[in-house]
């Protein structure tokens, strides 16, 4: 009877963990740009707080980005923290990574964070990241998890880092047999992005007399 009520005891406190945080994710949706006086207070409180998970904290991490206006989360500060933390899920699961629902929340939370504060990160740890991301996604079955972190990367490429146009073009335009709908999307989403690269850029130069410059902006990695 005391481990029944031992685990009912522990299941109701992680209702209510998942409650106050889901409570605090519509409180900053609502607050807006302000909310940011508290958001280190508030980043440290949830990565240090035991009895909160990993999944539930790079999710509710990841909801707080999204909700907030204008970078106010402020979790760029933490941002190489997570990159690393990353890489510890590859050394614990390897090729078992698609498995691990941590590492795919934790790479939706990088991804969130690339598309929010891109040109403020810092190039050493994107070029560690994007080197990672491209080696994982040449796997015949690449893991979505990285799959939505190269699109991050091809969406809001940083000037100082090359844009990996070939790594991507090989993976997103190839034929694959998931059936996930979601899967299927982010491929989708690439080729378009991949299509953009890959455009022909027009300028025009001079104020008078209208000379065409045709550019090809791909870079290869």
């Amino acid at each position: 009877m005391s481990a029944l009520t031992a685990s009912f005891v522990g299941e109701f406190e992680l209702v209510l963990i998942q409650n106050s945080l889901d409570s605090v994710v519509e409180l900053a949706k609502s607050v807006g740009f302000s909310f940011a006086l508290i958001s280190p207070s508030l980043n440290l409180l949830i990565l240090n707080n035991p009895n909160i998970s990993k999944l539930l904290c790079w999710k509710t991490l990841r909801k707080l980005n999204e909700v907030l206006p204008d970078g106010a989360s402020l979790l760029n500060e933490h941002f190489e923290v997570f990159v690393d933390k990353f890489f510890e899920y590859f050394e614990e699961n390897g090729e078992k990574i698609s498995n691990s629902e941590e590492a795919l929340e934790l790479a939706e939370l990088i991804a969130s964070l690339i598309r929010t504060f891109a040109p403020i990160l810092q190039i050493s740890i994107l070029l560690k990241l994007q080197h990672k991301v491209c080696l994982t996604v040449l796997s015949p079955s690449p893991w979505i998890g990285a799959i939505k972190l190269l699109n991050a990367l091809l969406e809001n490429n940083h000037e100082g880092i090359p844009v990996p146009i070939q790594v991507a073009s090989n993976i997103f335009f190839r034929e694959y047999t998931s059936e996930s709908t979601e899967f299927k999307e982010q491929i989708i989403k690439g080729r378009a992005l991949c299509q953009i690269y890959k455009r022909p850029k027009r300028l025009f130069l001079g104020e008078s007399n209208e000379v065409e410059a045709i550019v090809n902006e791909s870079v290869v990695v």
